[in-house]
């Protein structure tokens, strides 16, 4: 039984939510059906893919004090698959001597807020715009939607689409414990899509996104909005996502707050 973050003053809500998206990630790569590696205090996986969420860190073992060769043989060693990468990482790793041979390496450094709401107080109520419908997924062929839909509001490329819709295909819906998958439609038509992810005392929501001619409308906030409904439900306290600076402004007016910086490390 996972203990329960119970508010956002806890201790251990920092953790949490680096503990729930390396959980998240790491669900993500075997879904679908990566090699992972585990060497030079590291763990990633890779699909060989050519878009950035198809190879992906995982977790490091990393200080402050950790030797600069270190640092470089671990990327090396992800360096050498000679692929997009991306890594989320928390602030345990986002100490200058660490981040400082990231970048010397060639990888980028994208910054991101870290927020978590408190999900006691959380209106039952929805706002529903006109003409938009919420829906759990829970088939292969609405799942295959869920894929274009975020694939169009992220935007993710056609090839990693492609990779990700295949391998929907191929493995059809697979329910699992922890995770709910979520789809908008707009007059019938799917338009928005989140993630839910249960985990380590803490529902972390992933993957919200809106295709550009639906936007501004607020569906992006009633499909964050049904998850978190469904997470309290389930006896969770503390929802965490990771946000841009222009998601920031929706999920703040749905009571969340930053609590930390996410950086993603991409190359």
């Amino acid at each position: 039984m996972q203990n329960m973050i119970d508010r956002l003053s806890h201790p251990a809500l920092i953790e949490a939510m680096e503990t729930n998206t390396e959980e998240f990630v790491s669900l993500w790569g075997r879904a679908l059906g990566a090699t992972f590696y585990h060497e030079a205090g590291a763990s990633w996986f890779i699909t060989g893919g050519p878009f950035l969420r198809l190879n992906m860190g995982v977790q490091a073992r990393l200080t402050p004090d950790t030797p600069a060769e270190k640092i470089d043989d671990m990327l090396s060693k992800i360096e050498a698959h000679n692929v997009p990468t991306s890594w989320p990482v928390g602030p345990s790793l986002q100490h200058p001597p660490i981040e400082s041979r990231v970048k010397a390496r060639g990888w980028s450094i994208f910054d991101t807020s870290g927020m978590a709401r408190d999900l006691q107080d959380l209106d039952e109520h929805i706002a529903m715009p006109a003409g938009v419908t919420l829906e759990r997924i829970d088939t292969t062929e609405a799942l295959q939607l869920g894929v274009q839909t975020i694939a169009a509001g992220m935007p993710w490329s056609d090839a990693g689409r492609d990779y990700i819709l295949d391998v929907v295909l191929k493995r059809g819906f697979i329910a699992h414990p922890s995770v709910r998958y979520y789809l908008a439609r707009l007059n019938g038509q799917p338009v928005a899509t989140s993630i839910l992810y249960l985990a380590s005392g803490v529902a972390g929501l992933y993957c919200v996104a809106t295709v550009p001619s639906a936007r501004g409308r607020g569906i992006g906030r009633a499909i964050s909005h049904l998850p978190l409904l469904d997470a309290r439900n389930m006896g969770y306290r503390v929802a965490i996502l990771q946000a841009t600076e222009k998601g920031e402004r929706v999920y703040r007016r749905l009571g969340f707050e930053e609590i930390c910086r996410i950086h993603f490390w991409q190359r």
